[in-house]
């Protein structure tokens, strides 16, 4: 039986982590789940939220990323990310402000305009970095 998970996260940027670790959490369309060692085989899509990850020594990152996919197995997962950010990195009055020029932009747009679409993918990334932001603070 393992006692943890090779964890590997890419962007188009290049790697964000690349280390052991005890569980990660992540959110997909259907909730938030819990990888642990010795996991089934998996892939799933991923939508922008919360990547918790904890380490052998019991520490713990918190990273906020938005749409792509994990895959993994018993003794390893690879997340693969459009973005990814350390929660600690994140200017929380500066994402609210974005948040709200993106709702702005969002109001007068027909349903089938075709620039809506972008437009809703990045307010959904601005509200998952709103929402990591929360939970550092509370």
């Amino acid at each position: 039986m393992a006692d943890s998970i090779r964890l590997t996260v890419v962007t188009p940027g290049g790697g964000v982590f690349d280390g052991d670790v005890v569980s990660v959490t992540a959110r997909t369309e259907v909730g938030e789940f819990c990888m642990l060692p010795d996991h089934c085989r998996l892939l799933t899509a991923l939508e922008p939220g919360r990547l918790l990850l904890t380490r052998k020594d019991g520490g713990v990152e918190s990273y906020v990323v938005d749409e792509g996919f994990l895959e993994g197995g018993k003794d390893h997962a690879n997340v693969i990310v459009q973005r990814c950010v350390a929660v600690a990195d994140i200017d929380e009055a500066a994402v609210k402000r974005e948040a709200e020029e993106l709702r702005a932009a969002l109001a007068p747009l027909a349903e089938e305009a075709p620039e809506r679409a972008e437009v809703v993918r990045a307010l959904h990334w601005a509200e998952a970095r709103i929402d990591a932001t929360l939970s550092r603070n509370a």
